[in-house]
């Protein structure tokens, strides 16, 4: 058994085996005291990127997580799962994580970003889910802040149990009818076959995009079951946090098209990807480098940007 911890954890860890009596020639016996002296403190199945009061620290993920340990996260009586896209969401900071950081903070819910390597699988670009945990009220103004209120229309992704389909399309697709023309926004309820989860796509003003999260957190409520279930899940291969790179040859108009004015444009790529990038300027090579998903979702966001110009060559691993 491995086990990854904060410093502090593992200094109590020692002291609760010291009082403890042990047969030091017992190895089942000291990794069963050890075990117990971890879970005492919170540290087992801790969620990747949870920011909030009493969050925790981010670490290792087991699959029980939710069942058994006390990160407060999965204790929240409410969740919203959304798609992050950086065209109608903001943060508040120029940093990404210090921004959900903050924002976590003043709303009085913990917002989970999703683990090292793990995306959402889209067309051109993967997206990194977001939840937020909390009372309704406090989610609702998280999410509120964090949708661009300068925009006259947005799209905002969310994410629902499949068994919850359903209840929010309603009898002959009264329910979706409704907050439809309550909120006049467009809906779609996109089915997921691989996944345990259906996607709903909104398209409207950022209060209209409230409205429907509101209604979303309601129907819910009916499956608490199905929503925690989905807590703890991934939706990249289990290699995803594996260190990984790939290489491409750009075009000479092509380099300068991702490095932007200033470097903006290839500082953002690193930011939003937590990867590496590199570029060869005499060789006119372009090197990603960071975990495997991480890796991927850049390379597979970069090819779909430049495609109207020609795209990148090669992607050798």
């Amino acid at each position: 058994l491995k086990l990854i911890c904060h410093p502090y954890a593992h200094a109590q860890a020692r002291m609760a085996t010291s009082m403890i009596p042990v047969q030091r020639n017992k190895f089942n016996k000291t990794l069963r005291v050890l075990a117990i002296a971890f879970v005492s403190n919170g540290l087992i199945g801790v969620s990747p990127w949870a920011f909030g009061t009493g969050a925790g620290t981010p670490g290792t993920e087991s699959k029980y997580a939710a069942e058994r340990t006390p990160d407060p996260f999965f204790k929240g009586p409410k969740f919203l799962k959304v798609l992050y896209e950086d065209r109608f969401m903001q943060v508040g900071d120029r940093f990404l994580m210090s921004g959900l950081r903050t924002l976590a903070e003043e709303t009085h819910t913990i917002i989970r970003w999703g683990a090292k390597g793990d995306w959402f699988p889209c067309h051109g670009k993967k997206k990194k889910v977001i939840t937020i945990s909390g009372e309704a009220e406090d989610i609702l103004t998280a999410f509120s802040r964090l949708s661009r209120t300068d925009l006259t229309e947005i799209q905002v992704e969310f994410l629902v149990p499949a068994a919850a389909e359903g209840v929010l399309i309603g009898i002959n697709g009264e329910n979706i009818n409704k907050i439809t023309d309550k909120t006049s926004a467009t809906l779609n309820l996109q089915q997921l076959p691989k996944l345990a989860e259906s996607k709903l796509t909104v398209n409207g003003s950022p209060q209209a995009a409230k409205d429907v999260a509101e209604w979303i957190i309601s129907v819910l409520g009916d499956f608490e079951q199905n929503v925690r279930k989905s807590l703890s899940g991934s939706y990249s291969s289990s290699n995803a946090d594996k260190p990984a790179e790939i290489y491409a040859l750009l075009p000479d108009d092509q380099i300068g098209r991702i490095i932007g004015k200033g470097g903006a444009t290839i500082a953002r790529l690193r930011e939003g990807f937590f990867v590496d990038i590199e570029i060869d300027n005499e060789k006119k090579l372009l090197k990603i480098a960071g975990a495997m998903g991480d890796v991927h979702a850049a390379h597979e966001y970069i090819s779909f940007l430049l495609s109207n110009f020609g795209g990148a060559r090669g992607g050798n691993q």
